[in-house]
């Protein structure tokens, strides 16, 4: 799942030159006919925006349905912190309404994990939004171990100038 449709073309089009899978793309304009919903039905992989999703999930439960997807990466899944975003409304309505047992693994992918953080939040208020973005997507957080800090490569850093 991502957000925009520029977002949905190009991760529909590096897992097409990648992958030896069919790859179906599920957005607003490419999912209104019954032939890319067939398309949509038979492929391996699918990647949708959220509102698509959400769409196929609620009026074509034969085309998109979590409980036969064995994996949900949601792209920019710090927006599941927002109960509007069709992020959240995706895993309340379809996804933690299925048992246990149907439910696909969940991978959400992002580099803010919170959203509308204010400078006056408590760390105590920080530790609760970010619980609520781990019930939201039934995952865990995990960021970038500080004992791999120094795996980084090491880079110059330099200012150039451009005359006007």
């Amino acid at each position: 799942l991502v957000p925009s449709i520029a977002l949905c073309v190009q991760h529909s089009d590096t897992l097409r030159a990648n992958l030896n899978c069919t790859v179906a793309t599920a957005c607003h304009t490419s999912s209104h006919t019954a032939r890319s919903r067939d398309e949509i039905s038979r492929s391996d992989v699918i990647v949708a925006t959220h509102g698509t999703a959400k769409d196929l999930l609620q009026h074509y439960p034969d085309v998109l349905a979590l409980s036969n997807l064995d994996l949900m990466v949601i792209d920019e899944a710090h927006y599941a912190g927002t109960k509007d975003h069709n992020y959240a409304t995706i895993m309340k309505l379809f996804y933690h309404t299925l048992p246990v047992g149907l439910r696909p693994h969940v991978l959400g992918l992002t580099a803010s994990p919170l959203i509308n953080a204010k400078v006056s939040d408590t760390a105590e208020r920080l530790q609760v939004k970010l619980g609520e973005l781990e019930r939201t997507l039934d995952s865990k957080l995990h960021g970038f171990p500080e004992e791999l800090a120094d795996c980084r490569k090491d880079t110059k850093e330099s200012i150039v100038y451009f005359g006007s």
